[in-house]
């Protein structure tokens, strides 16, 4: 009996680690993702405003 609880109790404890690393895993992706679009809207917005500065259109810019 003591031998089953061990058990339940190593299986709960594996459990709950695994749980907890896919967590972590899931924030950090989501963590870098986010940051991945603030670099990509930071790097457009100084793109957009070096061509207005340089008196160039943007290229979806009607004609």
């Amino acid at each position: 009996m003591a031998l089953a609880f061990v058990l339940t109790a190593i299986a709960f404890a594996a459990g709950l680690g695994l749980s907890w690393w896919q967590a972590r895993r899931r924030f950090r992706r989501h963590l870098a993702d986010r940051l991945a679009r603030e670099v990509e809207r930071e790097m457009a917005r100084r793109v957009l405003a070096d061509l207005q500065t340089s008196g160039l259109k943007p290229p979806d810019a009607p004609r």
